[in-house]
């Protein structure tokens, strides 16, 4: 199995991944998309189809907060039908040999209502070759909450990610990290801290 490529969010002027996404469960499951969707691309008129073994769900996009909102700044996706409608007048562009295609400047608000976490400061020797990279392997850690596309909450967990390590070696941290159990978990993207 392979690492995955995380979506990206533009925060305070800096880059993070997103590494968690977690929905807001009041959403019947009937009509929520997957838990670790921000948005679904259907609602754009695509079907996402694997990219390659590093993107499993097909897609991979570009957020920011602008006047606490959430928007779609950029998506590169690979569309099982090879159709590629405008997003928001926005055409997609031809980036490579590959199938995939690359929306820029895509500036539409998204109705999200959850939380995403965002990491930042990547730990080189904690990196595990599957899935999503967890909480305790980056320096930064926030959580921010959204309602309706409203930022309405930001939290700093670095300081208990940190403290998180410095309570468990790191072979602890990558033993943690190998385990059946975290494997399954890391394709997850729930919230927990470890």
């Amino acid at each position: 199995m392979t690492a995955q490529r995380t979506d990206t969010f533009l925060f305070r002027e800096e880059q993070y991944d997103v590494i968690r996404v977690e929905r807001d469960r009041s959403i019947p499951v009937s009509i929520r998309m997957y838990s670790y969707d921000v948005f679904s691309p259907k609602e754009f008129g695509l079907t996402p189809k694997q990219i390659s073994t590093a993107c499993w769900r097909g897609y991979y996009a570009t957020y920011s907060e602008k006047n606490d909102k959430l928007q779609l700044v950029s998506l590169t996706i690979n569309d099982e039908t090879g159709r590629y409608p405008d997003i928001n007048g926005v055409h997609a562009e031809i980036t490579s040999s590959r199938p995939e295609r690359f929306y820029s400047n895509i500036g539409i608000d998204l109705a999200f209502s959850g939380q995403l976490r965002l990491a930042k400061d990547f730990i080189k020797e904690m990196y595990i070759h599957m899935g999503y990279q967890t909480a305790h392997c980056f320096h930064i850690i926030y959580d921010l909450t959204f309602e309706k596309g409203v930022l309405v909450g930001v939290l700093d967990r670095s300081q208990e990610v940190e403290a998180f390590r410095n309570n468990h070696s790191q072979s602890d941290m990558l033993e943690l990290d190998t385990s059946a159990k975290r494997i399954i978990k890391s394709f997850s993207q729930g919230m927990e801290l470890d």
